[in-house]
């Protein structure tokens, strides 16, 4: 595992994923020249159908949690909107090839 600084290049809320069938936020975190993807989102569909393996309940559940992280990582960075967010500096963990996780460096704002 290993660390990189880098900062937000890009945030967005809208529709991502296969098909864009997910609503979310998609990030595009630049790590000195080499980028990084990130989406927190969820099924878009308003409903479930049959076969599908969500319940309503858990969408909107994780639509929640997306939304109470949006907020938490806003005010870490001292922002007020998500496409303020860019430029934000961050520090990324990778393990390989593959990111872990990353966060907003709040010392360094």
């Amino acid at each position: 595992m290993h660390k990189k600084l880098g900062k937000i290049s890009f945030a967005a809320i809208g529709h991502y994923g296969y098909q864009e069938g997910m609503i979310g936020i998609q990030f595009v975190l630049d790590l000195d020249g080499t980028s990084v993807n990130d989406f927190w989102g969820y099924w878009k569909a308003s409903v479930s159908d049959e076969g599908a393996s969500w319940s309503n309940d858990e969408r909107y559940d994780q639509l929640g949690k997306i939304m109470l992280r949006i907020s938490t990582l806003l005010i870490d960075s001292k922002r007020e909107s998500v496409p303020d967010l860019v430029g934000v500096p961050i520090e990324v963990t990778l393990d390989g090839n593959v990111m872990k996780e990353w966060r907003i460096l709040k010392e360094v704002l």
